[in-house]
């Protein structure tokens, strides 16, 4: 790197706290690397607006009900080691759209309007016992967090939990 600063760029991307730690544990690396940028963290509001461009952009919304219970969800997870922006944002909103195709799904026999199809409600945010398969015409039950989210165990998919418990 020395020899040919010039000619290179490296970038370093990763939380602060864990960079922190990379630098520290490799001493000669935090002299090397000249800039260090920090950026903030979104705020809820930020992660909110960030959660409705997603659904826009795929022409779902929250109700009024279940965008409170997005924001409730989030203030749970964002003091979490593992919370990570808004690729925490698009995972719980991706659970939230199974549990609702699962909600519509099970209720073959409404008539459904346009705005039914298009609307997250709170069940589909805060289901702490989320359908995430339909086997056997049984809803299979996804287990709790304490936050009320409905989430995979950290580095299980929620499609491997779903067939984790199917075959458990």
């Amino acid at each position: 790197m020395e020899n040919d600063r010039d000619k290179l760029v490296v970038i370093l991307t990763g939380y602060k706290d864990r960079m922190g730690e990379f630098f520290t544990s490799n001493p000669g690396m935090s002299s090397r690397i000249a800039h260090h940028l920090d950026f903030a963290a979104y705020e809820l509001d930020e992660l909110t607006a960030i959660g409705r461009l997603m659904l826009d952009q795929s022409r779902y919304y929250l109700s009024e009900d279940a965008e409170e219970a997005f924001r409730q969800c989030l203030t749970s997870q964002m003091d979490r080691p593992r919370f990570a922006n808004a690729r925490s944002v698009r995972n719980e909103l991706e659970r939230a759209r199974l549990r609702y195709a699962h909600r519509l799904a099970s209720d073959l026999h409404r008539n459904w309007i346009r705005d039914d199809l298009m609307r997250l409600e709170p069940a589909d945010i805060l289901d702490g016992h989320a359908d995430l398969l339909l086997e056997r015409n049984e809803i299979m039950k996804a287990p709790a967090r304490r936050d009320g989210c409905s989430a995979a165990p950290a580095g299980q998919p929620a499609a491997e939990m779903g067939a984790a418990q199917a075959a458990g």
